[in-house]
């Protein structure tokens, strides 16, 4: 039997948050399978457990969007370094992500709540977007010129997944963002990015291979 679960992120309140789903020992699930589970919960991503494939990780991982695979910087295969998952599918103590360096998460708990950290490798400042790109953004999103911050760059930046981060004044202009998502997906070919981060007050995360954005 496969379990599967409705994660709410940010948030200490059920139904509330940033919801991801889980799907404990996937194996055997198709890849029209898994996508078609993804399509029904119609989260930002979800993930679905399956066992190793070569030595050296004890969990591997794919994530899927509503519309396709959703490929990481490298394939999330994370080896805990005490014994395996429990029922929640988080290990109790620390995990290294492999191959990729410099990555790796913690999981302990408190009572009955779990406490999951991780830290990425360090950031990598790519180029920042000319005039021209900007423009194609900023009108993707449904932003004007004066929404954007005084205070940095449009740029690209990463830990090992490049996102564009574009800093807007406050809180309320990243509300009334109302993306185009077939213009950020032309977009984010284009300029060799998977996905854009909002921020100024909140964040609002959008990736081309997905309809909506996340909140934090």
């Amino acid at each position: 039997m496969r379990v599967l679960y409705q994660v709410d992120a940010f948030t200490s309140l059920p139904f509330s948050g940033n919801p991801a789903g889980v799907v404990l020992a996937a194996d055997g699930l198709t890849d029209g399978q898994m996508l078609a589970v993804a399509r029904e919960l119609n989260n930002s991503e979800t993930a679905f457990v399956l066992a190793p494939d070569s030595p050296g990780h004890d969990v591997r991982i794919r994530f899927f969007t509503p519309t396709t695979e959703s490929r990481p910087a490298d394939t999330p295969r994370w080896r805990p370094a005490s014994p395996g998952p429990s029922s929640t599918g988080c290990p109790p103590a620390r995990w290294c992500r492999s191959p990729a360096p410099g990555c790796g998460s913690g999981c302990g708990s408190t009572g009955d709540r779990l406490r999951i950290g991780m830290h990425q490798g360090a950031a990598v400042f790519g180029p920042e977007l000319d005039g021209s790109a900007t423009g194609r953004l900023l009108h993707a999103l449904g932003a004007a010129p004066r929404d954007l911050a005084d205070s940095g760059p449009v740029q690209i930046v990463s830990t090992g997944h490049a996102k564009v981060l574009v800093e807007l004044r406050d809180r309320a202009a990243v509300d009334r963002l109302r993306p185009d998502p077939a213009a950020l997906t032309a977009l984010s070919r284009d300029i060799d990015t998977n996905g854009f981060f909002v921020f100024g007050g909140r964040m609002r995360r959008w990736r081309p291979s997905h309809r909506r954005g996340s909140r934090c």
